[in-house]
């Protein structure tokens, strides 16, 4: 791994000298001690208006999609959708939305409703009150356009007695944290696991109890 990756990105210039130390010191205890520190985000599953920019776009389709859908589309190798996975994921409950424009699949969001695995023996839960999004994507050339978020807003009222969405962020990922305030969300707790052998060893904090957020070592 190239050093002083952070400062590499911009991030000394961007979030400044105490920020990138962090950043640093965070990518390092991970990719060396096997640490990872997790800030844990939610909104409101219900209530939360499209994106201003969508009155630009009213041709534009938001919707579940179904697992021929997805097949289908999984033949475009930009849209990354594997046909091994869409079977797998739907098989357990899993959901894909996606954003679509003259039939182009502009985007997409699966959300989980069971545990999930993030790597290795690693799964992450969030709770039988929430919903994860774990996989979210937009098509290069339409980026900027906050899909992912319409996709997640217009689509999310079908799903009952799901009262919130839940995710986490490494705590030094200032962007993508940056990101997901911008679409609603706050900052509930914390979470982290540590690697230690073939085992992870997962910590949470009482707000990420609370609603029910934990990273799971399955083995």
């Amino acid at each position: 791994m190239p050093l002083m990756t952070p400062f590499r990105r911009g991030y000394l210039a961007r979030w400044g000298p105490l920020r990138s130390a962090y950043a640093f010191a965070m990518d390092k205890l991970r990719d060396y001690l096997g640490f990872s520190l997790c800030v844990v985000v939610s909104r409101p599953a219900v209530g939360n208006p499209l994106p201003a920019i969508e009155k630009n776009y009213p041709a534009r389709e938001y919707r579940l999609l179904d697992e021929h859908e997805l097949l289908e589309h999984s033949a475009d190798p930009t849209l990354e959708l594997d046909a091994d996975f869409i079977r797998g994921r739907l098989v357990v409950g899993d959901t894909c939305s996606g954003a679509l424009e003259d039939g182009v699949l502009l985007g997409y969001v699966w959300r989980a409703f069971s545990p999930v695995s993030v790597k290795d023996s690693l799964w992450v839960d969030a709770g039988s009150a929430g919903r994860y999004v774990y996989k979210a994507f937009t098509r290069p050339e339409y980026r900027g356009q906050n899909i992912v978020n319409s996709i997640s807003v217009a689509t999310e009222s079908i799903y009952k007695g799901r009262t919130h969405n839940i995710a986490f962020i490494e705590s030094h990922n200032y962007p993508s944290i940056r990101s997901a305030m911008k679409m609603g969300n706050k900052i509930i707790g914390y979470a982290s696991h540590w690697k230690i052998g073939s085992r992870y060893f997962c910590f949470r904090s009482p707000g990420a109890r609370r609603l029910g957020f934990q990273f799971l070592n399955k083995e």
